[in-house]
């Protein structure tokens, strides 16, 4: 859930309502977790098996919008927690408005060659010939291409008024998932 400053008031609590939702279809034994993200990602609701849904209930009302938004290294986060799971289904949802910093940044002021060797390193990607590209060569292509390998789906729903579609959609596409715009809250 793209929780940035851009995410803020009705479409914050869109996102939100939207994730409480998914979690009421859930039973007991399937395993959820729910990433808030600005600029980096925040374990809201840490994957395990939902059990009691009134904790997760209640991590993911108690989200609030702040800070500058990369959608990349939540889905790169996500895959992480995903990618070696025993799991028959691996599903992601992206519910953001899209508006995010190309790949491979940070926050403005972390865009150092040290923090993209650390983020390739994070990935399992190799190292980047020139640490000044910052990813950018592979953006939502190599993102994906590692979500298909490790069979996760991603779907992504646009939210707001002013959503980038042209990215929701490339990732949803790339890894087999389906891309949806929100129109309203029903």
């Amino acid at each position: 859930i793209d929780r940035s400053f851009s995410m803020r008031g009705q479409k914050l609590e869109f996102a939100k309502s939207a994730a409480l939702s998914t979690l009421d279809l859930l039973d007991e034994h399937h395993r959820l977790a729910v990433i808030g993200f600005d600029s980096r990602p925040h374990d809201v609701v840490p994957l395990a098996e939902v059990g009691n849904k009134r904790r997760g209930e209640d991590l993911i009302g108690s989200m609030s919008a702040s800070g500058q938004t990369n959608v990349y290294n939540a889905l790169w986060h996500a895959y992480r927690l995903l990618q070696n799971s025993p799991a028959k289904t691996k599903h992601m949802i992206l519910l953001s408005d899209g508006n995010s910093a190309p790949p491979g940044k940070l926050a403005a002021a972390t865009s150092s060659t040290e923090a993209m060797a650390l983020i390739r390193k994070e990935r399992g990607l190799p190292p980047e010939p020139d640490a000044d590209d910052s990813l950018a060569s592979g953006g939502a292509e190599e993102l994906t291409a590692q979500l298909t390998q490790a069979n996760i789906t991603l779907s992504t729903v646009a939210i707001g008024d002013n959503p980038n579609l042209e990215l929701m959609a490339q990732l949803a596409q790339g890894a087999n998932g389906k891309s949806h715009v929100a129109k309203s809250e029903t």
